[in-house]
């Protein structure tokens, strides 16, 4: 693949199990910078439900890594090769494991203390919730086409809707969507503030115009 004046070919990759504060491990994909051999640069965060290996990757590592930037693709939890158990649901422990892993990075040695995230959809959603939770060295955010509420605009919008969430959910998280479809549907009217206001943001997001 060629992009501008530099080609992009495979490089370097180191697979961690990233410790969460509730000692569940999330699977993390680096790979550094060409001709870095590891020395600190800043750091890209893509946190994925699609499968770290998959087109998060394809997408966003001739992009960055070109730029002399060090790539973080992450699997969320409970998701493909990271840990989750059974009674987890996407995106509502977002805004603790993006914390968690942002902290991670700033102590590695390969890390520069500056750190963006990027992605796009359900790659942008999980950003907003650590970005509220304003953790050391989330300098930047790219995000693309997520929306700013997961009851009004992902969970509740009738009967097809429900249909293409129930099939969005098993297939990517195949051990517990039964859980997770149970869990999410059953608590929709009235809505339950405990379980969604960890997905919500309180400032609007999209164009403003004046």
């Amino acid at each position: 693949m060629i992009i501008g004046t530099g080609v992009y070919k495979v490089q370097e990759k180191q697979t961690f199990m990233v410790p969460m504060r509730d000692d569940v491990n999330l699977a993390t994909d680096v790979y550094f910078a060409p001709g870095s051999f590891g020395a600190p640069r800043p750091v890209i965060l893509v946190r994925t439900p699609y499968g770290k290996s998959g087109w998060a990757h394809d997408l966003y590592a001739p992009i960055y890594l070109l730029q002399d930037y060090h790539l973080v693709v992450q699997d969320l939890r409970g998701t493909h090769d990271s840990e989750g158990g059974n009674e987890f649901l996407l995106f509502v422990n977002s805004y603790k494991d993006g914390v968690d892993t942002i902290e991670w990075l700033m102590n590695q040695s390969w890390c520069n203390k500056k750190i963006a995230s990027a992605g796009v959809s359900a790659l942008c959603l999980n950003q907003y919730y650590y970005a509220g939770m304003g953790p050391e060295g989330l300098l930047a955010q790219q995000l693309w086409f997520g929306t700013p509420e997961m009851f009004d605009h992902a969970i509740f919008q009738g009967s097809y809707h429900k249909s293409s969430v129930e099939t969005w959910i098993k297939s990517t998280s195949p051990s517990n969507w039964e859980y997770q479809v149970d869990t999410l549907f059953s608590l929709t009217l009235p809505k339950n503030e405990t379980l969604y206001n960890s997905t919500s943001l309180s400032i609007p997001i999209g164009p403003q115009y004046s």
